[in-house]
């Protein structure tokens, strides 16, 4: 996976949203999707989006016994990783940025687990 043409991918996506949202809604709401608005709404989709993956999951009714895996699972992480995206590249960051974070961190959790974290 590239993450960079990931990331150029969902600003394309983005930008056609904003676009659209404020096309339709600035003259009835009287303003537009600033970058904190839009930071705000990314931040709060990634969390929703987690939660339909725990939902598919069922992993929430711990009570239970009969919990139905739901067949939407791959759809919903799909959902996460664009909103991830978004607000990566909102906040100025690259897909190469996300890779080198990514690799530095797993080299750190690995060595925690390795030294019994």
């Amino acid at each position: 996976m590239d993450l960079n043409q990931l990331v150029v991918k969902q600003k394309y996506l983005d930008d056609v949203v904003v676009k659209n949202y404020n096309s339709n809604h600035s003259d009835k709401l009287g303003f537009y999707l600033d970058h904190k608005d839009f930071i705000t709404h990314r931040l709060l989709g990634l969390v929703v989006e987690l939660a339909e993956v725990c939902n598919e999951q069922d992993l929430h009714k711990y009570w239970k016994n009969n919990k139905k895996v739901g067949g939407n699972t791959l759809e919903e992480l799909a959902d996460v990783l664009h909103f991830l995206l978004s607000i990566t590249h909102t906040l100025g960051y690259s897909g190469a940025d996300l890779e080198t974070a990514y690799l530095e961190k797993f080299q750190e959790n690995l060595r925690r687990q390795e030294n019994g974290y």
